[in-house]
């Protein structure tokens, strides 16, 4: 390098050091500027919290009604099943039945062979529960045998699927459903009846045990079905109780089980079953269902039901126990089991059941049949109690006062029309003596 390139050389710069003071007012002036962009954000909320938005404009009840329209069409489009549809559902169905059955036969030590087909079986029938909402294609099930093969799954080895049965026949006999279109249901409700479906909806209740929580639903279930068709057609009641339901109700009655709503339900078709059926009093007579209403209802004398359902079962029980006095025998039976005596109790006790206890004398002291029982009341001195329960009751409401002083000199009344053919003359002048006192108190 020569002297001239020496003297033009020229060292390329480096950067200047910051000094300490330099860095410091660069923080500060960053400092500033960040408390200057959050004034700027708090300011911007206070003024979006100030400002007032423009309220949506409210629906009419129109507009309301019209988007309800809407969505139910949306929902039911494409859901709604046709011929076809159903057709291909039942022969799905019977597919599934003949594979389970041919497994079972093939394998029968041995469930992990069959368990796949038992598997589809129940999924079958859950795809068969959508024809309950097509009620006009019921006759479609009953021309094609499918409600034979659904009953058939009654008597299955496997309670899952019999309970399921259950509950798809629940399903296609839903009073609401079953109104929607007369003709179906009249098809579907005569095959069951033709098949005798009570009696293999009881002999799959005798395998149920309660405990299980599915299979408790499963009885639940059955007796809803026993209440839809008998309310959609009640001349079956007679059939119903036929085939053996009042003997079963009446065994459920007697279980020493902890109240729930399947004794509810069990009393209350025992009372659907004994209305405007006089042959299914005289059955419940000749089955001793009256000594059985009387057990139970004893619980009643001294303590108060524990809950509103408990106190409806009650009641069911006796208005059941009403029904069946109608009857002469039935009266006969109720006074040979002591039935007089228990309802003189009850109104002694002044416990809930003492307005149900008034009920049942009205029907068993009524008529000339009522005479036996008239002379026996007597005896246990029950006029001297209906008169203190007549003459106690104006410490309760005024409703319950006229219900009860109608009860009340209802039962007497029963009994004083049966004095001319009874007892000798002096005896019935004494007795209508008292009750002309009985009726001062009134």
């Amino acid at each position: 390098m020569d002297v001239v390139e020496l003297l033009s050389f020229k060292p390329t710069p480096t950067p200047k050091r910051p000094n300490e003071d330099d860095l410091e007012d660069s923080d500060d002036e960053s400092i500033k500027s960040s408390k200057i962009r959050r004034t700027i954000k708090t300011d911007k909320s206070k003024t979006n919290q100030n400002k007032t938005f423009p309220k949506e404009p409210a629906l009419s009840d129109k507009e309301k009604e019209d988007i309800l329209k809407f969505v139910e069409n949306e929902i039911t489009e494409g859901e709604v099943l046709d011929d076809t549809a159903v057709k291909k559902l039942v022969l799905n169905f019977e597919k599934k039945v003949l594979k389970n059955r041919e497994m079972r036969i093939k394998f029968p030590d041995q469930p992990e062979k069959f368990l796949d087909s038992e598997v589809d079986l129940y999924e079958a029938l859950q795809d068969l529960s959508a024809v309950a909402t097509v009620p006009d294609q019921y006759p479609i099930l009953v021309e094609l045998k499918c409600i034979s093969s659904v009953l058939e799954l009654l008597s299955h080895d496997n309670t899952d699927i019999s309970t399921k049965v259950v509950h798809l026949l629940q399903e296609l006999t839903d009073v609401d459903i079953l109104h929607e279109s007369e003709e179906g249901a009249e098809e579907l409700i005569s095959a069951l009846a033709e098949a005798e479906c009570a009696a293999l909806l009881l002999h799959n209740l005798a395998r149920l045990d309660e405990q299980v929580p599915d299979e408790r639903d499963a009885v639940h279930n059955t007796l809803g079905i026993i209440e839809n068709i008998t309310e959609f057609k009640p001349e079956l009641c007679v059939d119903v109780a036929k085939q053996g339901f009042l003997q079963w109700i009446l065994k459920r009655l007697k279980m020493k089980l902890p109240f729930d709503a399947n004794k509810l339900y069990a009393t209350e078709i025992l009372s659907i079953l004994l209305q405007n059926n006089p042959e299914n009093r005289k059955l419940l007579g000749e089955i001793d269902g009256i000594d059985v209403l009387l057990q139970q209802l004893a619980f009643y004398k001294r303590h108060d039901p524990s809950g509103p359902e408990e106190q409806e079962a009650m009641e069911n029980m006796f208005d059941s126990l009403c029904c069946a006095l109608m009857e002469a025998a039935n009266r006969d039976r109720f006074l040979r089991g002591e039935g007089l005596q228990l309802m003189n109790l009850m109104l002694r006790e002044k416990k809930m059941s003492r307005n149900g206890s008034l009920k049942v004398l009205d029907h068993a002291l009524a008529g000339v049949d009522g005479k036996d029982n008239c002379n026996k009341f007597v005896d246990i001195l029950g006029l001297r109690t209906v008169g203190a329960s007549g003459s106690g009751c104006w410490q309760s409401s005024q409703r319950t006062i006229w219900r009860r002083w109608t009860d009340c000199w209802s039962c007497t009344s029963k009994y004083a029309g049966n004095l001319g053919d009874a007892g000798s003359e002096e005896w019935r002048q004494q007795e209508q003596q008292h009750i002309l006192q009985l009726v001062d108190k009134f």
